[in-house]
């Protein structure tokens, strides 16, 4: 019996062996996986184009320039496919000669977010030619509407022998960038849309759409001896029933109710408040630190502030001058508005002594 079980052993260390180095090589691949995009960039070179440039101005242009992968040249037509879930929207692009016989694409696209549960082109007027799965619709070189989340960013050329769709690759300068070099994403100035590009786990590049969110603009912060007065506007708020306005302190603490005059404003719904100094100054005999805020039933807490600024340090660059307020009852108070580098805005208020003067 000993031979028998010599022989099974036998037999099984072959599957035993091909087994372990499997596990080996899916180990290998997935600590590669993990290392970052960089690894897997030699995989899909031949299936991508090279973008020398992609960005994205105003928060709702996008402009490419890229290579195509064919040598030589000879493509009919091109142009940028956005694609998510199913969904496809193209627009042309323009094919440009390089001085070394291949093509490049160019092109600059106005993007538009679509409210709809598909996406949707400007005009069908006319078909792409494309290849394979699904429906595609042409637009004119100037607009594209897309659903709210992540597309990814085709080039489809069409040469007379063969259709070729391949990915972009995120411009080498910028690498994976999530942010502009000013700083947060700037959205769209008319429809406040959020349009960024990212980059896939492979390195190619996506762009992300998303819906506007509510928030409290501020227009205006008007210190005078005798008040403190902040007014701006509430964006895509539908409507004002259940939104409580209070100033509250920084990190917690107390908070005193406030009741903003409002009426229809250019883009939203204009606010005026006028900030209760005496009752702010009381809470404590050091500087304190206030906010004003919304409470609104279906987007939360609405902080008033700049929240639409593309700048990196808002605070130092939009900067609001200190000044003494003589409120009716109470002593003075030195009140310095600023803003946060998040765009919040703070209204810091000290009392002073009772002979102080503005």
């Amino acid at each position: 019996m000993a031979w028998l079980q010599t022989l099974a052993l036998r037999r099984l260390r072959g599957p035993v062996r091909a087994a372990r180095g499997a596990r080996q090589r899916a180990a290998r691949f997935a600590l590669r996986l993990r290392r970052g995009p960089i690894h897997l960039e030699g995989l899909f070179t031949g299936f991508r184009a090279r973008s020398d440039h992609l960005s994205i101005l105003d928060g709702s242009t996008l402009n490419l320039s890229a290579a195509l992968p064919r040598p030589g040249g000879g493509a009919v037509n091109v142009h940028i496919e956005f694609a998510s879930r199913g969904r496809r929207v193209a627009a042309l692009a323009r094919v440009v000669p390089d001085a070394d016989g291949n093509d490049r694409a160019e092109a600059t696209v106005l993007l538009r977010l679509d409210h709809g549960s598909a996406a949707t082109a400007a005009s069908s007027s006319a078909a792409a030619p494309h290849g394979g799965g699904g429906q595609a619709y042409a637009t004119g070189p100037a607009e594209v509407r897309l659903g709210a989340g992540r597309w990814k960013i085709r080039l489809v050329a069409v040469y007379p022998d063969e259709t070729r769709r391949v990915a972009l690759t995120l411009p080498r300068t910028t690498g994976v960038s999530r942010t502009p070099p000013t700083g947060r994403p700037r959205p769209c100035p008319r429809t406040r849309a959020r349009f960024t590009l990212v980059g896939t786990a492979t390195g190619a590049a996506a762009l992300s759409a998303a819906p506007p969110r509510a928030a409290a603009e501020v227009r205006s912060v008007l210190i005078r001896p005798s008040r403190a007065r902040i007014t701006g506007e509430l964006l895509d708020l539908p409507d004002i029933h259940g939104v409580d306005a209070e100033v509250a302190l920084r990190g917690g603490g107390s908070a005193r109710k406030v009741r903003p005059e409002v009426q229809p404003g250019t883009r939203g719904i204009a606010f005026t408040v006028d900030l209760p100094v005496p009752d702010m100054a009381r809470v404590a005999d050091s500087e304190l630190r206030w906010e004003l805020r919304f409470r609104t039933p279906a987007h939360g807490t609405l902080r008033a502030g700049r929240p639409d600024t593309d700048l990196r340090s808002v605070g130092t660059v939009l900067r609001i001058p200190a000044q003494t307020v003589l409120p009716a009852t109470g002593p003075p108070v030195l009140v310095r508005p600023y803003y946060t580098d998040a765009g919040t805005l703070t209204i810091a208020l000290t009392p002073l002594s009772p002979g102080a003067q503005p």
